[in-house]
């Protein structure tokens, strides 16, 4: 599985969310190429700064939620929680040396994230849009 190329098809139009995301791509890109060279080391450092981003960026997207009084929260927060369910138990199988863990990682990540944007976070863009042009 190739590299995900940032599109506008990924764009929600929240900036924060965007630049967020796209550093999600990068860090997942860089992930792929260090798993290309089978570099472990690299691999395992990048899967670990790419696990605490996601608890940041999962943070920052629900303080955005909850503040514009988003009705979806609760589910999209499930989706979270999910994913950082599955990225953990992956993280664990990576450092006890599962050796075909590092393309199941990237593929989980490449495929939850491009579905969760397109799908669950387009789903809440009009709301926060909404939200913040009633605020200015």
């Amino acid at each position: 599985m190739g590299h995900l190329r940032w599109s506008s098809s990924l764009e929600l139009g929240i900036p924060e969310i965007d630049e967020q995301h796209q550093s999600l791509v990068s860090i997942l890109n860089a992930a792929h190429d260090a798993l290309d060279r089978e570099d472990a080391s690299e691999l395992s450092a990048l899967v670990q700064r790419l696990q605490a981003y996601v608890v940041d960026h999962f943070a920052a997207e629900e303080r955005i939620l909850e503040a514009c009084g988003y009705s979806g929260l609760a589910s999209h927060v499930a989706q979270h929680r999910a994913l950082a369910s599955q990225l953990g138990n992956l993280i664990q199988d990576l450092r006890e040396g599962d050796p075909d863990v590092g393309v199941a990682l990237t593929e989980l990540l490449r495929n939850w994230l491009v579905n969760h944007i397109t799908v669950s976070d387009r789903a809440y863009a009009a709301a926060v849009l909404s939200s913040r042009s009633r605020r200015s």
